[in-house]
């Protein structure tokens, strides 16, 4: 099956369509653009949260308005103020929509963290519905894992206030690493790992106990999983579930604090090939469950780590992960985060899911793509774009690229910008620099150390996960049900 066969599914969508894009930064819709322009929509209105890092769309089809000014005090934070303008847009922004769209036929397209349903009364494509979302609370999602007989680490749900009862369960759940506690989602979706908190066998709870009887009635415990955070998509339809590659997330421990920090995802690494599979069949066996369930359509990620005990899932997320347009990243004509808004709209159009499968697979199988990301507090105002070249031999792990060096003589391009938040740090290692197989953690830890030296960015020092490299087989599960 071609790529070419899905871009002509999808231009009879959007052919001729103008498009209002509530996606984030305006930075963000660079490519989504050039996509939807080859695809046939013909204008673009963009209601952003900021102007975010990197190129911004160019040309007279595109116009743009930032709803949120200022600096929000997290990734979070900035997250949910966004939400909330897009759902009392000021007048002067009402009125650009309406005179950009006076019959009210433009397509709305959302962010994958985003559960605004509609702009204006104008539907967003593939919104999902509430019984969906509410499966991203990570104290429910539990009785989801066992209803589907997913194997599961041992957890606890618990009164947030109760403080005895916390303690009680973590020292029972303490197997030597400490525990995590995570918090419901009172304050709606949270991600990201800001409402994770990793308790060592000897810390103080403290702090960490303030934080969520602060923002959430309830806690989920369970013990610390050493290995690789990972998760797998998959991709829920009427009568199937597509099942994607395993996908790695960067997360890593801070010295002296309980806080985890969350950093992207890369393709790079790759579990033994039995750990793939098995990840693949989870993924089909939750898609099932999903469907069966609350009826779900289209995209969703299974989370967890890679253990010395194999797989065990921590968090689902019945929406598209940040991978997931990343899955095709080698392959840039396949829009594959607007066939799963389409699947997920219930349209009915002939996606032949088992040729959408093996080419995704084979896509994101030879063109892998690493690095990481984080927001800064420091405010930057404009873009800045850096080639690294590494120097294991100094004491700071990178340099900066001379003038005369170009992109074959470097490692990645390190981007430094605005965000919602503040600023923001992108690393992404060129397509000559990724080597299959291992973590980029370390590495991305490495370019973090070299940006909080050279440009003052207030990450911090970072701890990779530990890559046990597990070879024990997967956890038994049930038999996959048909479809």
């Amino acid at each position: 099956m071609s790529v070419q066969y899905y871009r002509d599914l999808l231009g009879t969508l959007f052919a001729g369509k103008k498009c209002i894009l509530a996606t984030g930064p305006v930075a963000g819709q660079t490519r989504l653009i050039e996509t939807l322009r080859d695809l046939g929509a013909t204008a673009f209105l963009l209601l952003a949260d900021s102007e975010g890092t990197g190129d911004l769309p160019e040309g007279p089809d595109v116009s743009w308005h930032v709803l949120v000014h200022g600096k929000a005090s997290d990734m979070m934070t900035g997250i949910r103020n966004y939400e909330a303008a897009l759902t009392d847009l000021p007048p002067d922004v009402v009125a650009a929509v309406e005179a950009f769209d006076p019959d009210g036929e433009a397509i709305v397209l959302g962010s994958h963290v985003s559960d605004t349903s509609h702009i204006l009364g104008r539907p967003r494509l593939g919104a999902r519905e509430p019984a969906w979302a509410a499966l991203e609370d990570k104290v429910v999602i539990d009785d989801f894992w066992d209803r589907a007989a997913v194997p599961r680490a041992p957890s606890r749900i618990l009164d947030a206030r109760d403080l005895d009862a916390c303690l009680q369960a973590t020292a029972d759940l303490d197997d030597g690493h400490g525990t995590i506690w995570a918090g419901d989602a009172r304050e709606g979706f949270n991600g990201g790992a800001a409402y994770l908190r990793h308790i060592g066998p000897t810390d103080d709870t403290a702090e960490a106990h303030a934080f969520f009887t602060a923002h959430c009635d309830r806690l989920r415990i369970m013990p610390f999983l050493p290995g690789i955070p990972c998760s797998i998509h998959g991709v829920v339809l009427p009568d199937t579930v597509l099942a994607i590659r395993p996908v790695e997330m960067v997360v890593f421990r801070k010295p002296h604090s309980q806080e985890l920090q969350y950093a992207g995802f890369s393709t790079l690494w790759d579990p033994p090939s039995h750990h793939r599979e098995h990840l693949r069949s989870l993924a089909r066996k939750v898609g099932q469950a999903l469907r069966s369930d609350v009826g779900y359509r289209g995209a969703f990620t299974v989370d967890g780590v890679l253990t010395d005990r194999g797989f065990l899932p921590t968090e689902l997320n019945p929406r598209s992960g940040g991978a997931f347009s990343w899955l095709t990243r080698g392959e840039r004509d396949l829009p594959l985060s607007l066939i799963d808004m389409a699947i997920r709209d219930g349209r009915d159009l002939d996606f032949r899911p088992q040729q959408l499968e093996d080419l995704v697979l084979h896509i994101a199988d030879k063109h892998r793509f690493g690095g990481g990301w984080t927001v800064i507090d420091t405010p930057i105002a404009e873009t800045n774009k850096f080639l690294l070249v590494p120097t294991p031999d100094s004491p700071l792990p990178y340099r900066l690229a001379t003038d005369e060096e170009t992109e074959a003589d470097t490692e990645g391009l390190l981007l430094i910008g605005p965000s919602a938040a503040g600023g923001f740090v992108r690393y992404l290692l060129h397509d000559h620099s990724c080597t299959p197989g291992p973590s980029v953690a370390p590495t991305v830890a490495q370019v973090f150390r070299f940006t909080d030296a050279h440009f003052h960015t207030g990450i911090g020092p970072l701890i990779p996960a530990d890559d046990l490299s597990p070879e024990a087989p997967p956890p038994k599960t049930a038999p996959d049900a048909p479809g």
